[in-house]
C-alpha cells in the first residue's frame, strides 16, 4: 500500500514538473515572439524614416542576409573591386580636360552625381592595403563621406593615414569618421557584430539615420556661420562707407570755409585800396 502511494506521489510530481517545464517553454517562446516582433517593428520604423531620403550605403565586404534582404539603398563592393569607380571618391562638379603644351590630354575628369547622404561601411572580412586606405581617405577627407571601419588592423591603418592619435583596439572593434564629428570608437555593439542578424541591421540603419541628421545639422551650422560672416562684413563695409562719406563731407566744408575766408580777405583788400 505504501509503495503504491509512493508511486502515485512520484507520478504526480513528474506531471507537475512536466507542466511547469511546458509552461516555462511557452512563456519563453511568447517572450521571444514579442521581442522578435519588437525587433521587426524597429527595423520597419527605421527603414520608413530614411526611405524618403536620397542616401546610399556603400558596403565593402560581405553583408549579412538581413542587410541584403532589407531593401535599403545599398551598393555592395567586394574587396577585389575597391577602386575609384566603385567608391564615392572626390569628384569635381563639372567636366574638364587638361592639355599639355603639345595638345596632349594630361587629365580628364567627368563630374559624378552622388546621393546627398552617403555612408561607407568596411567589414572585418576586408584586409585594407595601402591603396584601399588611400581610397577611403579620399572618400572620407576629400569628399566628406562618413565612414565606419571594422577590425584593429584596418582601423589603425586608416588612423595612421590621417595622422590621428593612437587608440587601443581589438579585432572586433569599430570606428566611425565624419566631417562634423571626427572619429568615434565602438559605434557598433559587440553582440550585433557577432550575430550579424537583425540587431546588426538595426544599428546600421541607426548609423544611416545619424548620418542624415548629422549632415543636415552640420550644413545648417555652416550656412548660419557664413550668413553671419556676410552680414558682419556688410555692416563693416557700411560703417566704413559712412565714415568715409563723413570725412569727405567734413573736408568739403573745410574747403568751402577756406574759400569764403579767402573771398572775404580779397573784399577787404579792395575796400582798403
Amino acid at each position: 500500500m505504501r509503495r503504491n502511494n509512493y508511486t502515485s506521489v512520484v507520478i504526480i510530481l513528474i506531471v507537475v514538473f512536466v507542466m511547469i517545464f511546458i509552461m516555462m517553454a511557452m512563456i519563453n517562446k511568447r517572450s521571444g515572439d514579442i521581442a522578435e516582433g519588437k525587433t521587426k517593428q524597429t527595423v520597419q520604423d527605421l527603414i520608413a524614416e530614411i526611405s524618403g531620403k536620397d542616401y546610399m550605403l556603400y558596403y565593402v565586404g560581405q553583408p549579412s542576409q538581413e542587410l541584403l534582404s532589407s531593401g535599403i539603398n545599398m551598393t555592395v563592393i567586394p574587396q577585389s573591386e575597391m577602386n575609384s569607380e566603385t567608391l564615392p571618391v572626390f569628384s569635381y562638379s563639372f567636366d574638364f580636360t587638361e592639355y599639355d603644351e603639345d595638345g596632349n590630354i594630361v587629365q580628364h575628369e567627368e563630374a559624378r552625381d552622388y546621393p546627398r547622404y552617403m555612408l561607407i561601411y568596411v567589414d572585418s572580412t576586408v584586409v585594407l592595403n595601402e591603396t584601399g586606405v588611400d581610397l577611403l581617405r579620399n572618400c572620407a577627407v576629400d569628399n566628406h563621406v562618413p565612414l565606419i571601419i571594422e577590425g584593429k588592423s584596418n582601423i589603425e591603418a586608416f588612423r595612421a593615414a590621417l595622422l590621428l592619435s593612437d587608440h587601443v583596439y581589438e579585432e572586433s572593434d569599430t570606428m566611425r569618421f565624419t566631417q562634423w564629428g571626427g572619429s568615434a570608437d565602438h559605434v557598433i555593439d559587440q553582440d550585433a557584430l557577432t550575430g550579424r542578424g537583425d540587431l546588426f541591421l538595426i544599428q546600421i540603419l541607426q548609423q544611416i539615420k545619424g548620418v542624415i541628421e548629422g549632415q543636415d545639422s552640420f550644413v545648417a551650422e555652416v550656412s548660419e556661420s557664413i550668413a553671419s560672416s556676410v552680414s558682419e562684413s556688410a555692416e563693416e563695409a557700411a560703417e566704413t562707407a559712412a565714415e568715409t562719406s563723413s570725412e569727405e563731407t567734413s573736408d568739403d566744408q573745410d574747403e568751402e570755409e577756406g574759400d569764403t575766408m579767402d573771398e572775404s580777405s580779397d573784399v577787404q583788400s579792395e575796400d582798403a585800396a
